[in-house]
Parts: C-alpha cells; structure tokens; sequence
C-alpha cells in the first residue's frame, strides 16, 4: 500500500497529495500515519517548500472533514446510526467521537484531531449536532495542523526509511498524540486568553466613551446655562 501510494504521489504531484489526504480525511480507510509522511518525504525529494506543503495538506483535510460534516449535518443522528450497522468497522470510531463531542464539544473537534478513531469521525457527530460551520472550521484546523505537522515533519526528515517511521509511529504513538494534545491545549488556552482581553479592552474602550460623551453632555449644559 505504501509502494502504491508513493508511486501515485511521485507520479502526480500536489494533486495526488491533495487528493489523498482529502480522501482520508473523508473516513476512507486510508492510514494518515502513510500519506502525510508521504507527503513530507516527497516534498523532500521534490524540493517543494515545506511550509507550502502543510498549508495544501491544511486545505485538504478541511475538504475532506467538510464533506462528512455536511453528511452528518444533513442525515443527522439517523446518518450516524446507519453508518455504525452499514459499516460495523466504524461504530467504535463513531462511538468514541460521540463520547468526546458529548463531554469537550468545541474542543473535541481540536483535540479529537489526534486521537485514533475519533480523528476524522468527529466530523460526523460535528455535523448531526449541528455545530456553527465557522466554528467546526477553526477548531478542526487547530487539530489538523497539529497533527499534519507532525507526521510531515516525520517524512521530510527520515524520507529515505519510509518504513522507519512507521516503527516510529508504533513504538512512540502515545508520546506522540500526548505531544500533540499539549501543544493544542496551549493554542485553545492561548486564543481564549486573547479573545478574553480583546473583548475586556473592548468594553474598557467603550466605558471611557461613554464617560467622556457625559462629561461633554455636561459641559455643553453648563455653558447654556451661561
């Protein structure tokens, strides 16, 4: 599968990688612990610009997850039920989503991101329970960069040994998705941190305003009274 895989990512480019990691990303049981470091390794070989490669892969797995979002907003919990007796192989997928989104609801879709299972079921229950679109977009994009970057990283950097860094992947997997969670935590704390002073400032702002206009009133009533 991996052999496959590079041979059509080397063969077509950024269009095979967009391809495939929006396929993955869309519940196709294609393995992102094979494509992204695919990605990674051809970007490598290819001399194509790292940075340029986590955007495209950003873009496609927003695609993907979009996709099943869509699905699940539009089937509802009626989707999810038929997919768990359709494809018995999903439901504990589906279950441990269901279980995050349940318990963290905008954070699951982050850090859901980089647990297996619940990695790209979320966008199912994301979508039966209806969650502003906006909102699933920038919460599953803290997750997806995390998590893509780090499997790139892991290509671009052992692009000779594909094969190492599955052994890698095995052998350090909860190190690697602790790492990941971390990291997401900070991000979500650090951008409520800022949304948080941004709206106090705002209100700051507007008190001063709205003293000033009185005092201005005040002085405008007192030199009619002159």
């Amino acid at each position: 599968m991996v052999d496959l895989l590079f041979s059509f990512i080397d063969k077509y480019g950024l269009i095979a990688i967009l391809l495939a990691i929006a396929i993955e990303y869309a519940c196709f049981p294609i393995p992102s612990e094979v494509v992204l470091p695919l990605c990674g390794a051809l970007a490598f070989t290819k001399q194509y610009d790292f940075f340029l490669i986590l955007f495209l892969s950003l873009f496609a797995s927003l695609v993907g997850s979009s996709v099943c979002y869509i699905i699940g907003r539009t089937g509802g919990v009626k989707v999810i039920n038929w997919l768990k007796k359709r494809y018995p192989k999903s439901e504990k997928g589906l279950n441990e989503a269901e279980i995050w989104y349940t318990k963290y609801s905008l954070i699951s879709v982050s850090v859901g991101r980089v647990i297996p299972l619940c990695r790209t079921y979320i966008s199912f229950i994301s979508g039966s329970a209806k969650q502003n679109y906006l909102k699933f977009i920038f919460f599953s994009s803290l997750g997806i960069i995390t998590w893509n970057a780090i499997l790139i990283t892991l290509g671009y950097k052992f692009y000779e040994n594909l094969d190492y860094i599955s052994k890698i992947y095995n052998d350090y997997k909860k190190i690697i998705i602790i790492i990941a969670i971390i990291i997401l935590i900070i991000s979500i704390i650090i951008f409520f941190i800022k949304k948080r002073r941004k709206k106090v400032n705002y209100n700051w702002h507007l008190k001063t305003n709205y003293i000033k206009y009185i005092v201005f009133l005040k002085k405008v009533n007192y030199e009619k009274t002159l």
